[in-house]
């Protein structure tokens, strides 16, 4: 079977995307944050039989995005990706595999925007060891009987809370729980989203990294108000 990957060889995975976004603005006075993760849905065909380096191929967003409260990408919006590396099950692996990366955002009704995204999984075993290899923060508790992931639920948006306020009040409850060993400075950086990652996996949430209602709530914090 046919497998989709990134050039960096995370795990593959078979119709439900996320693409880890550099920082973006989306429309005045917003900006999605980078490392925002947006799940995505394939929509032409990719094959290690028929795929050649240099395709082109589009996904498209299954969920709208507002970023505090405010409209950032609608339902639909495509996003383009390119095929850089292909292997076919003929050169002597086990499975075919895809590499692919983003390279440009073009809302239902705007413009074209230049990105550079990369595929990340969703899975947690996949999210796991993603953040285990990065540097770690602080060790989060230990954990027994883990459950199952659940069923992702494509509802039809997206809600992530991104001001310095948000961060800093979910950085604070994070260093309560023991994920964040960091300064609550209200930075959405790369330690955050891993301790973020971390609390979500031991709460058996999607693990994208972001402030979502869901995680703000896990984390005794009320969401901010909807605009």
């Amino acid at each position: 079977m046919d497998s989709l990957r990134n050039v960096c060889g995370l795990a593959g995975m078979a119709g439900l995307f996320a693409l880890v976004t550099p920082a973006l603005a989306a429309g005045e006075g917003i900006t999605i944050p980078k490392g925002t993760a947006v799940e995505l849905v394939l929509m032409d065909r990719l094959g290690t039989r028929t795929a050649k380096v240099g395709d082109t191929f589009r996904t498209r967003l299954v969920r709208a995005l507002y970023v505090d409260g405010q409209p950032a990408l609608p339902y639909g919006t495509v996003v383009e990706g390119r095929v850089v590396l292909v292997k076919s099950p003929r050169d002597g692996g086990l499975s075919g595999v895809i590499g692919v990366e983003f390279v440009s955002l073009r809302p239902a009704d705007g413009q074209a925007k230049v990105i550079h995204g990369k595929l990340t999984s969703l899975r947690q075993d996949d999210r796991r060891r993603m953040v285990e290899l990065a540097q770690p923060v602080m060790a989060p508790p230990a954990r027994t009987g883990v459950a199952a992931a659940p069923d992702v639920q494509h509802i039809d948006v997206q809600y992530i809370y991104v001001s310095p306020e948000t961060v800093a009040r979910a950085q604070q409850a994070l260093t309560e729980r023991k994920y964040y060993g960091g300064e609550a400075d209200g930075e959405l950086g790369a330690a955050t989203r891993n301790a973020i990652i971390r609390f979500q996996l031991d709460h058996e949430q999607v693990a994208a990294g972001d402030l979502d209602e869901e995680t703000l709530r896990l984390l005794g914090l009320p969401p901010p108000p909807r605009l």
